[in-house]
């Protein structure tokens, strides 16, 4: 069976700049950014995106890598909120990794009494169906999983269709939609 030589993904850059950009927009100056392991491409490519949103303005980063490998979502992302808390209490909006984050991050706010989003909001960087069902629905950027599944499925189709051998590398980018919720 012939191999794929096309790798296929999020614009994961634009995931951070566009999250970034639109806090900054909604009166955000102490940005926080939650964010997994950087020697991983999603989670540099999201980092370099947040760092040029808040360069372009003279804002001062806020970022917290977690290296772990097998995260507790939750608890890392509630962890995240209280260290960013603590460290400048000016924070007035988080990114964060995933949904599974933010809901340890809402719960760090709900009980330190800061009200989400009229104190800090709250962007997911990785939109899953989980966050638009709590209480307080968490605004994501959306990778478009998907499309991508259907372009995967669609190009290995295509090659046993035409039974061919022949190498066609190339670079698919998805870009991500934004899904404005309840806590922002």
């Amino acid at each position: 069976m012939p191999t794929l030589k096309t790798s296929i993904s999020a614009n994961y850059e634009s995931i951070g700049y566009k999250s970034a950009k639109y806090l900054i927009l909604k009166g955000c100056k102490n940005i926080g950014l939650i964010n997994g392991n950087m020697e991983l491409i999603p989670y540099k490519n999201r980092y370099y995106g947040y760092k040029k949103a808040l360069s372009e303005y003279g804002y001062k980063e806020n970022v917290i890598e977690l290296f772990e490998n097998k995260i507790d979502y939750l608890r890392n992302g509630y962890d995240s909120a209280i260290s960013l808390i603590e460290n400048n209490p000016n924070i007035d909006g988080i990114l964060t990794s995933t949904d599974m984050q933010g809901i340890g991050i809402m719960r760090a706010l709900k009980e330190k009494n800061i009200p989400v989003p009229k104190k800090i909001k709250l962007i997911s960087l990785t939109g899953n169906y989980i966050g638009e069902w709590l209480e307080t629905a968490i605004t994501s950027m959306e990778i478009p999983s998907k499309e991508i599944g259907v372009k995967i499925a669609n190009m290995i189709v295509e090659k046993i269709d035409n039974n061919t051998t022949k190498k066609s590398p190339s670079h698919i980018i998805f870009e991500p939609y934004f899904v404005e919720r309840e806590t922002t």
